[in-house]
């Protein structure tokens, strides 16, 4: 049996082409997110490697390491925030840890990603593997003639999928420069979370769950994503949340408010870079649709002239006045020393551990003791793939036995 996969540099270039892009339909409301809260986000990826065939399940292509990225490519967009954030906010040295700390290799949450999964050499293809369906769902924004917008998502069913049974069901987003592709691929092409999550299934680390990658496709613009990040938000869970919680199997046994609230206990939200901002939007807007947050490598404002203090008390206002309390939500906030977010993220983390009464740092043990887990980790940097372990971790400390 063939099967290609999307080395781990060449996947912001592969979705280009693969992605099936947005379309208009009918007419649609307006985004329900306040439009003077505004931020953005980019992410910078420089493609080279290559993809190739494997011949059978267990053997792999080549994958980029860190040591092929261009270091004298232009700075984007995210850097220019992260040095804007920096002479905002001063010295690092006095908030959580320092730009070369790492967390405790041994604390909870800090498991390496195992070498057979995959690594520079191989990528390990699962027995049973899951497949990757598409799906088109409506956008909060319209076109100028007054047209609704909608854009594709993958979704993940876990191998021997069955209508007849619930599952746990995960949303993850992309970051700056990717799209629906990034994590999980596609049909035709498989992506890293996808091999991570065949394997992690296979070998009971978490039960058969389904995964959902929403499409951005105006991430690659600066300028375009700064207008639609917020309405982001209220598109997934206005219209992609009912549109995948009716036609695949969850504990939602209502695809709507009631029915998301009822099951919020089987859902997690997460995302890396744009998409961990988009995940601590999630976290304030729609508190009650998710329990479980993995706002991986970004704080939740994301512009130049952030203000972190101030965005974060509106967050835990909105959280409060929605009834919701410590015991409602987990969050596990990856991080590596070499991102340059690494400032900004503890900035963030120290901000909402100021409210006491609603985040509780789980220190270096689990759930048991806090509901907000941060994690830094040793030489990691702001691509995508280096959150796979963030992301391996969080997902075990959620679903896992």
């Amino acid at each position: 049996m063939k099967k290609r996969f999307i080395s781990m540099m060449m996947v912001v270039a592969m979705s280009v082409s693969l992605a099936a892009g947005c379309g208009s339909a009918s007419s649609s409301e307006s985004a329900k997110t306040p439009s003077s809260e505004e931020s953005s986000e980019t992410q910078s990826f420089e493609s080279s490697g290559s993809t190739s065939d494997s011949e059978s399940d267990t053997s792999g292509v080549t994958l980029a390491s860190s040591s092929d990225i261009d270091s004298s490519t232009e700075k984007s967009f995210i850097q220019q925030i992260s040095e804007a954030f920096s002479e905002n906010y001063g010295d690092s040295d006095k908030y959580t840890g320092t730009d070369s700390e790492a967390t405790s290799a041994s604390a909870v949450g800090m498991e390496k990603l195992p070498d057979d999964y995959l690594n520079d050499e191989k990528v390990n293809y699962a027995e049973h593997q899951g497949t990757i369906e598409q799906i088109d769902y409506q956008r909060e924004l319209t076109t100028a003639s007054g047209d609704a917008l909608y854009c594709t998502a993958n979704v993940y069913l876990p191998y021997g999928y069955d209508e007849n049974e619930q599952y746990d069901i995960i949303y993850l987003m992309h970051g700056m420069g990717g799209d629906q592709n990034t994590f999980l691929g596609n049909a035709v092409m498989e992506g890293g979370i996808k091999v991570i999550l065949d394997n992690m299934i296979e070998e009971g680390k978490i039960p058969p769950v389904i995964v959902v990658a929403p499409g951005l496709e105006e991430s690659g613009d600066v300028d375009l994503a700064n207008q639609v990040i917020w309405e982001l938000i209220d598109s997934i869970a206005n219209y992609l949340m009912p549109l995948v919680e009716t036609q695949y199997s969850t504990y939602a046994e209502t695809a709507d408010e009631a029915g998301f609230i009822a099951s919020r206990d089987h859902r997690c939200f997460g995302g890396f870079s744009m998409g961990g901002c988009a995940t601590w939007q999630m976290l304030w807007y729609y508190p009650g649709y998710f329990r479980y947050y993995i706002p991986n490598s970004m704080i939740a404002d994301f512009r130049l002239d952030a203000d972190v203090e101030g965005t974060t008390e509106k967050m835990v206002n909105s959280i409060t006045e929605k009834g919701y309390s410590m015991d409602d939500f987990e969050i596990y906030c990856g991080v590596g020393t070499e991102d340059y977010t690494n400032f900004m993220v503890s900035k963030q983390i120290d901000a909402l551990l100021e409210y006491s009464d609603l985040f509780k740092d789980t220190e270096e043990d689990g759930f048991d003791s806090g509901n907000l887990m941060y994690r830094k980790w040793s030489g990691r940097y702001h691509r995508f793939y280096e959150s796979f372990p963030y992301f391996y971790n969080a997902l075990q400390l959620f679903f896992g036995e």
